[in-house]
């Protein structure tokens, strides 16, 4: 299975809210030029994020965006689900006129295969992904305070 880049982007995106301070709010520039992402992509993927109550936004001046909830609040699996308009590994339907969809196993194996893989994904917190921070900021260069 491979994920879109709207959703590593998505979590990246996550990430960099969480490794802001709480009392900074997150800039789309910012985070377009930290990960080298477009910027309308950033945008695309704040409003996503917006929707789904991951983060909120704040217009204006001054404005941008912080996380939604706490970090260890927010899975990863719950996160890729959101983002990713097709988690199936392998569309059964499109083979029109296939003679064993009644009883195929091969479909109820990838299913369960997909569905752990998103349990697996819920045993992480995008806290676990950020760790302690400090080298995270440093690499991307965002001030601790």
């Amino acid at each position: 299975m491979q994920l879109t880049r709207l959703t590593d982007y998505g979590l990246r995106v996550l990430m960099y809210a969480a490794l802001t301070p709480a009392n900074r709010k997150c800039r789309i520039a910012d985070v377009a030029e930290s990960f080298g992402i477009p910027r309308n992509n950033v945008m695309k993927i704040v409003n996503k994020l917006a929707n789904e109550g991951f983060i909120y936004t704040t217009r204006g001046k001054g404005g941008g965006f912080q996380l939604g909830k706490p970090e260890t609040e927010i899975y990863i699996g719950e996160v890729v689900s959101c983002l990713e308009e097709n988690l199936q590994i392998i569309d059964c339907e499109s083979y029109c006129g296939c003679p064993i969809i009644p009883s195929c196993r091969l479909r109820r194996a990838f299913s369960s295969a997909r569905v752990a893989f998103l349990q697996e994904l819920d045993s992480y917190t995008l806290k676990d992904l950020v760790g302690s921070a400090a080298p995270l900021r440093r690499l991307l260069r965002i001030a601790s305070r």
